[in-house]
């Protein structure tokens, strides 16, 4: 193989004549050779090249031989070329044809038309001398390696060889040369016939005209001559032989027919036929020879067959393609334009389409940019040539007015083979309107669950991919960038002893086993703090198998909730142990008043009838009275502590409440021998208000304290005045030991004495339930006191403003006339200790004439009988209860404003405001006040007529 080298346009065809007569060799220039021919298109099949040719040098000229893909008088341009071959004598490749060729010669405008642009050339010898070239030629993709120039030499011999046959066939002088024996020269054109016919790609088989087999070459020996028997050497008994052994298989159940027309093939210019042959693909081109002579020539185009194949599906899928390309852009609603590559409308997908701002008519074959304005036309000029320069699409969005309105488009370019470009156009002003109402809707949404305290997430069950939204993020305490899309940012947060159970209700509920997803948990703040979550979620999309791929949910904070819900929590158990401990005790104060009532009443009427020893009587009514102040404390103070003291402020003179407190503690006073001071009598005392009855409470405790903590020989003085802030003061001030500031400070705890439990009576709750009973009534109780001086109790109470008499009001409006006949009591009793005491006391009174009766039953069967002018009844009765009586006898003719008592251990407030709404006239507590009953009775004998 050479180099590639310049030729010369004045080459001469042949420097140096081959020792051959001139004209015997120009005596082959006279018609064409069929065996040349075919050595030609054999080289041009061996190196699959468009173009080859046989070019042979006399002494004055050159001609061209045999030729395929070009005509002889194009050859000739192209015989500098080959004269080269045949002047260096060896073979030629140049892989770049124009360059090789001067600008001026005729072969490179022949190249140029041909598109030739590799060209490999070899020498054709005959008696060891160069006479012409063989020559392929083809476009730059043509492969010219050393297979192709080695069957190219292989066939160059075999054209050497026809020519010395050729030459020696014609009449005349014999050519110049060595003389050789004529069967010497046969021999050697045999040889090399046959090594010609063992170079050729083909199988090779030259049969006499009786079908004998002359000669063939190696590749038909293996590929055809070894499937025949031994000796078959008759080409008809060869065929027949091979259709029946089923080589070839369009002859299976047809092999007469197939016989007969493969034999009907030579011909002196015979058609290529293909057929099948033993799974393949060979051609078939059986030439007949003016004698007779037949050249049987097959080759095997299985892989063409299969390139072509390939090549018509490829063709077939491009058809298709393309086919389905114009049927979606047919179907595509959007407009879609085709520009050309010089930038230029060439197509449209419809004239009269919507998107359409002006006629198609005004748009074909004009250039794009041109139309647009100078902005857009420049944006859409840069990005056609990016999409041409890179290969990819390219996107654009703009706006243009369509009959006077403003429209959103995006445009997509897309490169196509041949520079054009597709230029799809979408209207999204909709899309655009729609897309923002999304966004604004996703604000709203946003806002709401924000506001709401919700935090957003979406679960990709089968990727673990989740959403959490930023408030969701926020909730725990980090920013935006700082957790990422994994479902483990998460679970990761969970309180460890919480996971199990949240997995499993999930897992719950994505079974089907639930019919939803909520559950309450603790999650890890970033500051370390556990919150307490309630996660609520749903499925949103489920596979085909039902199971669940996407969940969709919410999770809030409801730390304070739960905080506010354990607090209510611990609200309701303290109130219900709060009314535990208030039923117990006004169960135990009734159960203890009861027996206390018997001891204290009949102390008192032993003390009342004489003859007994009194200071016996006196130590029980005192350890009584002791005990039943303690009682009535603790339940003061329970209610107290509660807020269930129904005061009842009215506006009150307060000086004839002191004097009348300060003459209840006098006996006490006596006995300790302690001196009270009363407040001088003022032209117009101070009003306050409060509760009459509570407030006596307050003073009578302050009072008897400074009477038993006082010194013997001491004093009390009790002072009242008005003060300028709108309040009334109240003081009691004794000359007492006094106390420390520790032991101020002490002071009103529950059951605090002082140390003064063993030698002076108390409960300690006293001064603590004066000081809340005052704040109750809108005062204030304060206390300031010295060692070894005294303690002084200091009272404010809100001032009532000075009424204005009414202009017509008399004094001296003369009372009822006293009543003469006894007043018929009847009393409803079933404990008979307490009936007994209660008849036993009014007895001795003659204007007080009483009955008792132990059931409702009773009384009302007795009731027209005593026509009774007083009622005095128990709370709890065995068939039934007071107020239920009361109920029934303001029913009966006469019984409806008759006085009516409650009578009962319950002393609870709440007990006694029930009694005064349901019509009773007075409540009178056990253990019962014997003076305050007698004292009820006679002013209610003085008023009934």
């Amino acid at each position: 193989m050479t180099t590639q080298s310049r030729v010369s346009a004045d080459t001469a065809p042949a420097q140096q004549p081959p020792p051959v007569a001139a004209d015997a060799l120009a005596l082959l220039d006279a018609s064409p050779d069929a065996a040349f021919d075919a050595l030609v298109r054999q080289a041009a099949r061996c190196s699959r090249s468009p173009v080859a040719a046989l070019t042979l040098f006399t002494g004055q000229r050159s001609f061209t031989k045999a030729a395929v893909g070009m005509l002889r008088t194009e050859a000739a341009a192209l015989h500098p070329l080959c004269a080269q071959v045949v002047r260096r004598d060896h073979a030629q490749v140049l892989r770049q044809l124009h360059d090789a060729l001067p600008a001026d010669a005729p072969g490179r405008a022949t190249a140029l038309a041909l598109g030739i642009a590799a060209y490999a050339g070899v020498p054709v010898r005959m008696h060891g001398r160069a006479v012409g070239t063989l020559c392929v030629m083809g476009g730059p993709a043509l492969v010219l390696d050393d297979p192709v120039l080695q069957g190219l030499h292989d066939l160059a011999i075999a054209c050497g060889g026809l020519i010395e046959s050729r030459l020696a066939a014609l009449p005349g002088p014999a050519p110049a040369g060595p003389s050789e024996p004529a069967d010497v020269r046969l021999q050697r054109a045999h040889e090399l016939l046959t090594q010609t016919l063992d170079g050729l790609a083909g199988s090779v088989m030259i049969s006499d005209p009786n079908g004998r087999i002359l000669l063939a070459n190696q590749r038909w020996h293996r590929q055809i001559g070894a499937l025949l028997p031994r000796g078959c050497d008759h080409w008809p008994t060869a065929v027949r032989h091979l259709a029946a052994a089923g080589h070839y298989q369009q002859a299976i159940g047809r092999e007469e027919a197939f016989v007969a027309w493969r034999l009907s093939l030579p011909a002196a210019v015979p058609r290529p036929q293909e057929t099948q042959w033993r799974g393949g693909w060979v051609t078939i081109n059986d030439r007949r020879l003016p004698d007779g002579t037949v050249v049987h020539l097959s080759m095997d185009i299985t892989d063409r067959r299969r390139r072509a194949s390939a090549l018509a599906e490829e063709q077939d899928r491009a058809r298709t393609s393309d086919a389905r390309l114009r049927a979606v852009l047919r179907a595509v609603p959007d407009l879609w334009f085709v520009i050309a590559d010089d930038g230029r409308f060439k197509h449209c997908s419809a004239p009269d389409h919507p998107s359409m701002a002006v006629p198609w008519s005004s748009l074909a074959d004009r250039h794009m940019a041109d139309l647009l304005p100078p902005p857009l036309a420049d944006s859409l000029r840069a990005a056609l040539r990016q999409a041409r320069a890179s290969g990819d699409s390219q996107r654009l969005e703009y706006e243009l007015p369509v009959r006077g309105q403003p429209r959103s488009f995006e445009a997509r370019i897309s490169p196509m083979p041949d520079g054009e470009l597709l230029y799809l156009v979408r209207d999204v002003t909709e899309l655009r309107m729609l897309a923002a109402e999304v966004r604004l809707n996703e604000e709203r949404w946003k806002f709401a669950l924000d506001a709401a305290g919700h935090g957003v997430w979406d679960w990709e069950v089968d990727t673990g991919r989740t959403f959490y939204s930023a408030y969701w993020k926020q909730m725990l305490g980090y920013a935006e960038h700082e957790i990422g899309d994994d479902a483990v940012e998460w679970s990761s947060r969970v309180h460890p002893e919480d996971l199990p159970a949240v997995q499993a209700a999930l897992q719950a509920y994505q079974q089907g086993e639930a019919l939803g997803f909520e559950v309450d948990y603790r999650m890890r703040h970033r500051d370390g703090r556990m919150l307490w979550i309630r996660d609520r979620g749903r499925i949103v999309a489920r596979g085909a198998d039902g199971s669940a791929l996407r969940m969709v949910g919410t999770q809030t904070d409801i730390t304070r909730q739960r905080a506010t819900e354990a607090a209510l929590r611990d609200k309701q158990a303290a109130e219900l142990a709060s009314r535990s401990k208030s039923e117990f005790l006004s169960r135990m104060s009734h159960e203890m008043r009861t027996p206390l009532n018997a001891v204290i009443g009949f102390a008192q009427l032993l003390r009342l009838q004489g003859g007994a020893r009194l200071d016996y009587v006196d130590h029980v009514l005192h350890a009584s009275q002791h005990l039943l102040t303690l009682i009535n404390d603790v339940l003061d103070l329970q209610q107290v502590e509660e807020g269930g003291l129904n005061l009842q402020p009215r506006a009150m003179d307060a000086a004839p409440l002191v004097v009348a407190c300060a003459s209840m503690l006098q006996p006490l006073a006596q006995a300790r021998g302690v001196s009270q001071h009363l407040p001088p009598l003022l032209p117009a005392p101070p009003r306050l208000v409060a509760d009459e009855q509570r407030l006596r409470q307050v003073l009578l405790n302050i009072g008897s304290n400074a009477i038993k903590y006082n010194r013997p020989a001491g004093h009390v003085h009790w002072h009242l005045e008005a003060e300028s802030g709108g309040s009334v003061a109240i003081e009691v001030r004794d000359t007492g030991s006094g106390m420390t500031q520790d032991q101020q400070a002490r002071l009103f705890q529950p059951f605090e004495r002082l140390g003064r439990e063993g030698n002076i009576e108390g409960s300690g709750l006293g001064l603590l339930i004066a000081r809340r009973l005052v704040g109750d009534m809108g005062g204030s109780l304060s206390l300031s006191s010295q060692p070894g001086v005294g303690t002084v109790v200091r009272i404010l109470l809100p001032a009532d403003p000075p009424a204005v008499p009414a202009a017509g009001a008399t004094a001296g409006v003369p009372g009822p006339a006293a009543r003469t006949a006894p007043l018929r009591l009847l009393y409803l009793e079933d404990n008979r200790v307490n009936a007994l005491l209660f008849t036993e006391a009014l007895r001795m009174h003659s204007d007080v004439e009483p009955h008792v009766v132990e059931t409702g039953a009773e009384l009302f069967e007795r009731l027209d009988e005593l026509r009774p002018d007083v009622l005095v009844l128990d709370a709890h009765l065995p068939d039934c209860n007071g107020y239920e009586v009361l109920a029934r006898l303001r029913t009966l003719p006469g019984y409806a404003a008759v006085p009516a008592y409650m009578c009962s251990a319950d002393a609870a407030p709440e007990d006694m405001a029930r009694a005064q709404q349901a019509g009773f006239a007075g409540y009178w507590s056990k253990p019962l006040d014997l003076s305050r009953i007698l004292a009820d009775l006679g002013r209610l004998g003085a008023g009934i007529h």
